[in-house]
């Protein structure tokens, strides 16, 4: 972690960040392995069973054992309680994974060693902060959402009773911004994340710092964003392991296939919750707000309750 100590890497290109990043979990393998094996591997597992993964299980459990009104009701009740689930622990292990790298890369940074331990008793005090700057950024894309599906609608009116191309280019250019107010919204929310752990603010004061933070970065960061949502692994699990039985792919490749594709997606997943935690220091150095390591152990102190001493022995243990 002494590249961020030295304070000079806010000019730090893609690539030395992402080499920066694959070399972090170097300085503790124990803690890192720990929260890729507690947290990253469901999270993994439960991206690559997207939403068609579950209907089909569900559907191959339920559907055509019976046709009673009774049978497709619980069949439908089946298929609704099983996605929410799965968008739930979704939710919970994408929240709990993000804070346990960001917490652990802070605590490298300030006391130079860290414990799996000191980590897990952190997450009860940092997900609340996490989960309600999640709900501010939820109701950002709300409010989005509704203008967009608003003045859409009301366009999409104009043009069946006008049929000019006025209102079909306003059509494309409202969705335009659509997709890409989505996609600013997802970069913030990223450097968010690392902001309401690693400072004394979180929920709509960690948003309004993260845009501060991306100023200068914001074609950067957009990059980084892009390199996760471009790795489309769930469609090639969805096409192999759980629909290749039915287009006669043997079970042996089928199993081989699903291996590989879970562990490349842990990879993606561990690299990227990295590349995001030492993208915020980069964004520091820029703005020329050094991550000062006192104020910096009084936040993760505060996680778990010690005082100065007594952080520097659990942390050292």
């Amino acid at each position: 972690m002494d590249f961020i100590a030295g304070g000079e890497i806010q000019h730090l290109s893609l690539l030395s960040i992402v080499q920066h990043s694959i070399a972090i979990p170097k300085s503790s393998p124990k803690t890192f392995f720990l929260i890729t094996l507690l947290l990253i591997l469901p999270l993994s597992l439960f991206i690559l069973l997207d939403s068609s993964a579950i209907y089909y299980l569900v559907d191959k459990q339920y559907r055509g054992h019976s046709t009673t009104p009774s049978s497709q009701q619980i069949y439908f009740t089946v298929t609704i309680l099983s996605q929410s689930i799965h968008l739930l622990l979704l939710f919970i292990f994408s929240l709990l994974s993000t804070a346990a790298t960001v917490y652990t890369i802070a605590s490298l940074y300030t006391f130079n060693v860290t414990t799996f331990s000191t980590t897990i008793s952190a997450l009860p005090r940092i997900f609340p902060r996490i989960f309600i700057s999640f709900l501010w950024v939820f109701l950002l894309v709300f409010v989005i959402n509704v203008v967009f599906y608003s003045v859409a609608i009301i366009t999409m009116i104009a043009i069946l009773e006008t049929h000019h191309y006025f209102y079909l280019f306003t059509l494309f250019i409202v969705v335009l911004l659509f997709l890409v107010a989505h996609l600013w919204v997802t970069v913030v929310w990223q450097l968010t994340t690392t902001v309401s752990v690693s400072e004394p603010v979180y929920g709509r004061e960690a948003m309004k710092k993260s845009w501060v933070l991306l100023k200068g970065k914001r074609w950067t960061a957009l990059i980084l964003v892009m390199g996760p949502v471009s790795v489309d692994l769930s469609r090639a699990f969805d096409r192999v392991v759980m629909y290749g039985g039915i287009i006669g792919i043997e079970m042996w490749v089928r199993v081989l296939v699903g291996v590989v594709l879970v562990l490349l997606m842990v990879v993606v997943n561990l690299l990227w919750l990295l590349v995001q935690s030492v993208f915020y220091y980069v964004c520091k150095s820029f703005h020329h707000e050094s991550a000062e390591k006192n104020a910096l152990q009084d936040v993760l102190q505060g996680y778990v309750r010690l005082d100065a001493k007594a952080g520097g022995d659990v942390l050292g243990g």
